[in-house]
């Protein structure tokens, strides 16, 4: 992905992601779409691993944290297993997000969690005005595959075999927040 922090108000949602986020992670954590690894400052360096498919933004990462790894995704070892997998305004940009969470599922410990963030599609209109105003990111706006409201994540949570534990909205419910387990944990 592109530089996503362009906007004006980019960094502050950015940093609203990470603050609703962080009660619910766990570690060791994956986290998906790592940018230049702001989630990094909050583990230690043994707990943490970002991947994202962004070479420059990789780099970045690993030159403000020497200590972290970091890598693409798929160069993560078959015997790479996290308790917690984070992916923060990520599944809107990938292509098939049943097939992502199919391969990421595979990184997960059985009673780990997937946390993921996405914008709600009731406020895409307003995404699409304020990523051309230069206020969000026009590059994030130009990459969304989809947006996805609570029915579309069941769905695709239920098709890989993945629960619903907990889901909230916030920023004024322009954003969503999705707790997801292994259905076969419960």
């Amino acid at each position: 992905m592109s530089n996503q922090t362009s906007g004006l108000l980019s960094g502050y949602l950015r940093k609203i992601r990470i603050k609703t986020s962080l009660p619910y992670i766990k570690t060791p954590l994956l986290d998906v779409g790592c940018s230049n690894g702001p989630l990094a400052d909050f583990f230690k360096p043994d707990k943490y691993t970002g991947v994202d498919i962004d070479n420059e933004s990789l780099l970045k990462a690993q030159k403000k944290y020497p200590q972290h790894r970091f890598c693409r995704l798929e160069n993560l070892k078959k015997e790479d297993t996290f308790a917690c997998i984070v992916l923060l305004a990520v599944i809107e940009h990938i292509v098939d997000p049943q097939s992502f969470l199919e391969n990421i599922k595979k990184h997960l410990l059985p009673h780990g969690c997937i946390i993921l963030t996405t914008p709600s599609p009731y406020f895409k209109e307003i995404y699409s005005w304020g990523s051309h105003m230069g206020i969000f990111s026009r590059e994030a706006e130009e990459e969304h595959q989809d947006y996805y409201d609570f029915l579309a994540i069941k769905k695709i949570s239920d098709q890989v075999g993945l629960v619903i534990r907990e889901y909230k909205k916030f920023l004024l419910g322009a954003n969503q927040l999705f707790i997801l387990e292994n259905a076969h944990a419960h």
